[in-house]
């Protein structure tokens, strides 16, 4: 199997936080901290961390519910998933230091050339928990060690942008399962499809996954955003004997129509007022082309 480096999506990754649209209240917090995080800063105002790319994936997550974010950074992020999935409750899990030390390893300009420092992303991050709507919790842990400390049920949806490796994905989304409520739903970021058809480690490990534990893949865009579904969760089951329905349901397949092919379904989740995203010239075949890699 071979993956995929970003390199090739470079060109999609164009949209970058803007600092200044953030709250007083946290432009204010922002200048009560030491000169090191300003670091922080010129990394979220530099690097590409296409902000709006992202939401619209998360129409499909369900309401109040309880959630967590896994992969957190300086939490730039987390206020989208507050505002538009409005959570009861919002877990922030990330390690920071205890997986990079004192800084980031040299991702570019998304940490600033490894100028960003985990206190100083964790900071940015308590930060802007404070002033969310919802209750939200920080939490310094790997994503397994604190997915284990949780109830079956526990979560109503996962946004995963964790780790990228296969093995590593494939066993967040193990540990994720177990505690997924029912009717759950698990999305993330960074699932790429290369123009030349090559797929990165989150693809194969989504994939194998959905095969293993009869998920269903609802939704995979050209701004490497994905959600995932238990297939019962999906697609409802009618007794031969029940008596028809006066109208039929009619649930649209989100976003993609290769997904529908591949897969044999034609089942997903309800739409909303959320704008998707433009998908990228040339997607969807190079999805296509993703799923007969599996065939």
């Amino acid at each position: 199997m071979q993956y995929a480096s970003n390199d090739g999506y470079r060109e999609e990754k164009s949209a970058v936080a803007d600092i200044s649209e953030e709250p007083t209240k946290i432009r204010d917090g922002w200048d009560e901290l030491s000169d090191m995080y300003q670091e922080v800063l010129t990394a979220e105002s530099s690097g590409r961390h296409r902000i709006n790319q992202r939401r619209s994936v998360l129409r499909l997550v369900p309401k109040n519910g309880v959630g967590a974010e896994i992969g957190v950074f300086t939490g730039l992020f987390a206020p989208v998933l507050d505002e538009i999935c409005k959570p009861t409750k919002l877990y922030l899990v990330d390690p920071w230091d205890k997986l990079h030390g004192t800084h980031f390893p040299d991702w570019g300009a998304y940490t600033n050339q490894v100028r960003v420092p985990t206190a100083g992303a964790k900071k940015a991050a308590e930060l802007r928990a404070s002033y969310m709507s919802c209750m939200a919790e920080v939490v310094t842990a790997f994503s397994g060690e604190w997915l284990k400390t949780q109830n079956k049920g526990a979560l109503d949806w996962v946004y995963l942008d964790a780790n990228h490796k296969f093995d590593e994905v494939l066993s967040d989304l193990r540990d994720i399962d177990a505690v997924l409520a029912e009717n759950g739903i698990i999305l993330g970021d960074d699932a790429w499809v290369q123009k030349t058809g090559e797929i990165n480690g989150v693809c194969e490990a989504l994939y194998t996954f959905c095969r293993e534990q009869n998920y269903l893949i609802i939704h995979l865009d050209g701004h490497g955003q994905w959600a995932i579904k238990r297939t019962r969760d999906v697609i409802k089951v009618v007794p031969a004997d029940a008596e028809p329905a006066s109208e039929p349901e009619t649930i649209e397949m989100s976003n993609v129509t290769g997904i529908a092919d591949s897969t044999s379904n034609r089942e997903a989740v309800e739409t909303s007022d959320i704008k998707p995203a433009a998908q990228p010239a040339g997607f969807v075949a190079r999805l296509r082309g993703l799923f007969k890699v599996f065939e």
